[in-house]
């Protein structure tokens, strides 16, 4: 069964290409299927990472501990962790309130941050060596930057303004390449500091969205 896509914003979602307020989802409800895959946009994506050699069946209590005592509780985060060698990293990105609204009907469900879009996308372009690297994008309205170690969300910063951008580049270190699009070229080939890598990722984004879709959650993304 084909999935339903709904994209997530701050202040209302689009289906099928069409724009609604939350409060009007019962209007559409009917004409989803019950697989929904659901991107975040316009959130900041938080990560935080642990040194730990705990085993795999003890994992889900470590991290659950941790959610518990260490992040926000408001009601309206979203986590997900994963672990690789020694390091776990819990994500945590707003919209637990507005996702519940869209998938109270749903079987399966799928809840993904555009900013993890990027990152599958870029793994598949960049050099199979280079597992550390940084880009930035822009997608719909909203610049994306996201910076990535050993094939892991390492830290990120969205805005709309592109002052904002430039400004928060700036106090980055380390940015001597970074993968930049159509719509951010002009951004760091303005600044000598960064030397541009340019990739074509609008439509990669996009295919991966529609077709290629991978990712599970629970209370999480």
């Amino acid at each position: 069964m084909k999935k339903s896509i709904i994209f997530i914003k701050k202040d209302y979602y689009t289906y099928d290409g069409k724009k609604y307020d939350f409060n009007e989802f019962r209007e559409v409800s009917g004409l989803l299927s019950s697989k929904i895959k659901v991107i975040i946009l316009q959130e900041e994506l938080f990560v935080s990472h642990f040194e730990n050699s705990v085993r795999r069946h003890e994992l889900c209590n470590f991290v659950d501990s941790k959610i518990r005592n260490d992040f926000p509780q408001n009601g309206d985060i979203l986590y997900d962790f994963e672990k690789k060698r020694n390091i776990i990293s819990i994500y945590s990105i707003k919209g637990s309130k507005r996702v519940e609204k869209i998938v109270e009907k749903a079987i399966n469900i799928e809840i993904k941050p555009i900013q993890f879009v990027i990152r599958d996308v870029l793994m598949k372009m960049v050099k199979d060596n280079d597992r550390n690297f940084r880009a930035l994008i822009k997608y719909d309205t909203y610049y994306y930057y996201v910076s990535f170690r050993n094939g892991s969300y390492y830290d990120g910063f969205i805005s709309e303004n592109k002052c904002v951008v430039e400004k928060n580049l700036l106090k980055k270190d380390n940015l001597e390449e970074i993968y930049v699009d159509d719509n951010t070229f002009d951004i760091i080939s303005d600044n000598n500091k960064f030397k541009a890598k340019k990739v074509n990722i609008g439509e990669f984004i996009d295919e991966n969205i529609y077709e290629k879709q991978k990712f599970c959650s629970r209370e999480v993304f």
